[in-house]
């Protein structure tokens, strides 16, 4: 096996038992008042030399983020010493804590799809309600919101609004 294969996989299985170290022990053994709300830690890099390591971690409510990692950087010290008493290693590397934003990029993310997709069941609830009333007692599909209907892509054929015509006839 090649030395850069067994490096990674020596370096990948020193990241996972970090992390798992480090989430213990900020969750139960940490009570330093600077580290506030949900703090997880998403990801753990070591350096190729296994000499460093930098602890991403991702804070609920985001408002604590600065003041948490800021805490966490403080008490780097005593965490590492609680590490290196949770982990089977000879030498613990040293730890670098960091925010991780990518979850943060991921939440905006996600939240902007669920926005489009309550746009796009507002648009198609209004299209099924095309010859009724709307609330504001306009006819016509989400009260002009739609920029479609501005266009009038959804006119018929003949030029006629189908809301317009007599349901009597």
């Amino acid at each position: 096996m090649p030395v850069a294969a067994v490096m990674s996989h020596r370096a990948a299985q020193v990241e996972s038992a970090l992390r798992r170290a480090i989430s213990e022990v900020l969750g139960r053994r940490i009570s330093d008042p600077r580290i506030v709300g949900l703090v997880s830690v998403t990801r753990v890099k070591v350096s190729p030399d296994l000499h460093d390591a930098y602890v991403y971690v991702s804070v609920l409510p985001v408002e604590h983020q600065a003041l948490t990692v800021q805490g966490l950087r403080h008490a780097t010290r005593y965490i590492h010493s609680l590490v290196r008493d949770e982990v089977a290693m000879k030498s613990v590397p040293h730890l670098d804590f960091r925010a991780d934003d990518s979850l943060k990029k991921q939440a905006e993310v996600f939240d902007a799809i669920r926005r489009a997709h309550e746009r796009d069941q507002q648009a198609s609830q209004g299209a099924k309600a095309v010859g009724g009333f709307g609330e504001s007692g306009e006819s016509g599909g989400s009260g002009g919101n739609d920029p479609s209907e501005a266009s009038g892509a959804h006119e018929p054929a003949g030029g006629q609004d189908p809301s317009s015509k007599d349901p009597t006839t």
